[in-house]
Formats: C-alpha cells, structure tokens, sequence
C-alpha cells in the first residue's frame, strides 16, 4: 500500500502560525498584529502630509500641545510595545485558566483598536 496518497481533505485546516499561542487565541492574537500594521502604515502613509508641528499631546495646556511631526510615531511604537509584551506575558502563562487568557488577550486586542482610533482622529483633526 502506497502511503503517499493520503486524503489530505479529510484533515483540518489549521492557523499555522503563532503556534507558541493555544488554538483558541491564535485568531485574537492575528487581529492584534492586524491592527498594530494598520497603525503602522496609516502613519507611514500621512506622514510626509503632515505639518512641521502637530497637536499630538491634546490635553496638555495650550502652548505645551504642539510637537514635531516626528512623534506620531510614539503611537504605533507603543502599539507594537504592547503586542510584544502581550505575547510575552501570555506566552509564560500559557498553562493559566484559558478564559484568564482569553481575556487578556481581548484587552489587548482593545488597546489596539484604540491607539488606531486615536491616529485615525488626530490624522483627520490636522487634514
């Protein structure tokens, strides 16, 4: 018998990446570093659009509000920070209860959608 024709339709498709990840959170964990490139390349794009200084610290007085343009990138540099460390931290506790985990991740994926909403506001304040 031939092993070489193995039905290969019959087995399930599988996330084959972020494997150091459970199966369960493998999709949380795609959609975070989703966000976190969109951040990316929303700022990478609108940057060379972008004035010399920029209202990015909006709740500072007045005159402290302004910064070089430069310093949009603290926003997705923070973004990718958290990721790293999310998988980090969630790598060491792997063996931890998976909802713990589940929620974790959620609150990550959360701080992600929301540094992106965050650019996405400033970008369409100062265009």
């Amino acid at each position: 018998m031939d092993a070489s024709f193995i039905d290969s339709s019959r087995r399930k498709k599988e996330f084959k990446y972020l494997t150091f990840l459970p199966k369960k959170l493998r999709q949380i964990a795609l959609a975070m570093l989703i966000f976190n490139a969109l951040s990316i390349v929303v700022v990478l794009i609108f940057f060379s659009s972008l004035q010399k200084e920029i209202p990015l610290f909006s709740s500072l007085p007045e005159l402290q509000q302004l910064s070089k343009k430069e310093t949009i990138f603290i926003l997705p540099g923070l973004a990718s920070v958290i990721t790293a460390a999310h998988f980090l931290i969630v790598k060491h506790f792997k063996d931890a209860h998976p909802t713990i985990l589940h929620v974790f991740l959620l609150s990550s994926l959360a701080l992600q959608i929301l540094i992106l909403a965050i650019i996405l506001r400033l970008l369409i304040i100062l265009h």
